[in-house]
Formats: structure tokens, sequence, C-alpha cells
């Protein structure tokens, strides 16, 4: 897959701040990179998904999405198997990079962030253009750097219009959440719930993974055995027809999901939770 590089390894280093590399790369499906740097890298996501993993927690990231990797801190990074990622990234240290990055909307350990704008790419393409060139001094990165650092201003106008997004998103989730808790019994299809939102599957899909860290079919499972284990609970009612009451038509299909998700078959689930209702008794 396309990929382009530049380190600026060459160029006359300084303790205080240095640009040590620039580039893009169009990954392919599911491509794996594990980061232990001693520096930070700034990734911008121009297209596609991908997923990172820091510090035990995992993050969906998508178009328009960045995030940050930081000196000496493992991060595995990993593109969508069906669209994965191009990533565009920047990477720098020194003794101010530290107080830099604090004066960014990474402060404070954030993780990654959404810009509303595409605008960085181009940037750093072009950096990564000039700084390979033979002519490229000291001075010349150092503009670069900052004017890279410059999009991802904690008190930028974009990033703080994506605050505002988020509340968007969040109606997003919590209108999915809702339909799925009054219609699970029913069919359901993620594309009918997007286009009743009037947005693009793959991006609803995308923006439900990204904040409550699971899809929207995961979502709709736990709420369909949810639902069922309460009747097995509460109810004499056989299992074959609890399986289509919480929305599955083929009760073998009920059964395999329900084991796997408790470890016991819904019969045993009944049974097991009627013994210890019994020894509370």
């Amino acid at each position: 897959m396309p990929t382009f590089f530049c380190n600026t390894l060459n160029i006359p280093k300084n303790e205080y701040i240095n640009l040590l590399q620039v580039g893009w790369d169009k990954c392919a499906p599911q491509y794996t990179y594990s980061h232990y740097r001693d520096m930070y890298i700034i990734h911008f996501v121009k297209s596609g998904a991908g997923t990172i993993e820091t510090n035990g927690r995992r993050y969906t990231l998508s178009k328009n999405d960045a995030f940050i990797i930081r000196p000496d801190v493992l991060t595995v990074q990993s593109a969508d198997k069906e669209e994965p990622w191009e990533l565009y990234f920047f990477g720098f240290n020194g003794k101010l990079a530290d107080e830099l990055v604090e004066k960014t909307v990474f402060r404070n350990n954030t993780v990654s962030i959404s810009l509303k704008e595409e605008d960085p790419w181009k940037a750093i393409l072009d950096a990564a253009i000039e700084l390979n060139a033979d002519r490229c001094s000291p001075i010349t990165s150092f503009e670069y750097l900052f004017k890279l650092i410059s999009f991802f201003d904690a008190h930028s106008k974009i990033y703080i219009s994506r605050q505002n997004e988020s509340s968007v998103y969040q109606k997003y989730i919590t209108t999915v959440q809702e339909y799925i808790q009054f219609n699970y019994s029913k069919p359901i299809k993620v594309s009918h719930i997007a286009e009743q939102l009037n947005v693009n599957r793959s991006h609803l899909y995308r923006i439900f993974m990204k904040h409550t860290g699971s899809s929207i079919e995961g979502y709709l499972v736990t709420v369909r055995i949810n639902a069922a284990r309460s009747l097995l609970e509460d109810t004499d009612i056989p299992a074959t027809t609890i399986s289509s009451y919480v929305g599955y038509s083929h009760p073998p299909t009920f059964f395999k999901i329900f084991k796997k998700i408790t470890g016991l078959t819904p019969n045993l689930y009944r049974l097991t939770m009627q013994d210890k209702s019994k020894v509370k008794k």
C-alpha cells in the first residue's frame, strides 16, 4: 500500500524541541503496528477506520479523528478490516515537548479527539515533501512543527465546535438505544435505524462503537438476552416461546447465543435461578 515517510534525523537537533518525522500511510486491511518510541507522534485519520490500544483502553477511530502516541507508552494501532484507514502523522520530542502538548487538545492525557475540518493532512503532506528536500534547514523544521501543532490548539474553534458535535453524537446513541429497548422483539436492521436518523450506516456504527465500546448488534444482543433472562426467572413460559418474544425466530440460534453469553442453556439457567431463589427463602 502507498507510504510516504520523511525522517528528519539528518537535520541538526537541539535539546528543546525537534520535529523528527512526518509522513502518511494507506494501511492494508487489519494491518497492526506497535509503538514504543521516545517521541510524541500525532496521527490524523484522513479516511477509513481503525483502533488503538494504550494503557489498557481501546479506542475506535474514523475519518477526521486524531490520536496521540506518547513517549515510552506501548500503543498498538490496527487498521479496520473493511475500511482500513489512511493516516497522516508527525513526531517530535525535546525538553519543551511535554509543555507543548499540554497546550493542545491532547492535554490532561487525552488520547483521541475529533476535528471538524480536514486541513491537517494537507499541511502534513506539504511538510513531508519540503522536509524531504536537501535544502531543508532546522528553521524550516521548526516552522512546520509549530504549524502542525497549531491545528490541535486547545483553544481552536475547530475543537470547540467539535464539542457541540459530540452532543449530536450522543443523541444518535440515545436514539439507537431507545429504539432497540422498545423494539428488540422485532426484526431490527442497523441500516433501517441509520435511515431513520438520516446518517450513513457505517458512520453510525463507528459513532456507537467509539462512544459505547460496543457495536449496535452487540448492544441488541445484550438487550435481548437480558430480557430473556428476566422471563426465564419470573415466568414459566417455555424457552422456545421466549426466543420469539425476544426477537429470535429460530430457537436454536437463541439457545446458542444465550449459552455463549451466560454459559448456560436457557432451561439450565432457569433451574439455576430457581435453586438460588429457594436458598434465599
